[in-house]
């Protein structure tokens, strides 16, 4: 409802981020104010994520695609090398990036689970 979202039009579970990068426990940051050893950091919650192992027949070599992350796969030698280089790809995949907003943009995060 209208009456309980804050003056800042963020919700509870949401956070306002005024600049190009992402961090959960600012407010509202600017980029410039904030020092480099706090801009976008890796995730650090453990998340369990689905993969997709194939072998080849023809080579013996192993396809790893992870179906919740589209576009996200990787390959190895071996089923152990395919599951090193998913787990790097999904990493890769979800660390967080500089977004670039127009003036009148804003960015929120939201916490999901």
């Amino acid at each position: 409802m209208e009456a309980d979202r804050p003056r800042n039009g963020i919700t509870p579970g949401e956070t306002l981020i005024r600049s190009g990068f992402l961090r959960a426990s600012t407010a509202a940051v600017c980029y410039n104010s904030v020092p480099q050893k706090m801009w976008p950091q890796p995730y650090t919650i453990g998340m369990t994520f689905r993969v997709v192992l194939e072998q080849d027949p023809e080579t013996g070599d192993y396809s790893a695609v992870c179906p919740e992350l589209p576009g996200c796969a990787s390959a190895g030698g071996t089923e152990e090398e395919a599951r090193a280089n998913i787990r790097e790809a999904i990493e890769l995949y979800l660390a967080p990036g500089d977004i670039e907003l127009p003036e009148n943009a804003k960015l929120a995060e939201v916490t999901v689970g």
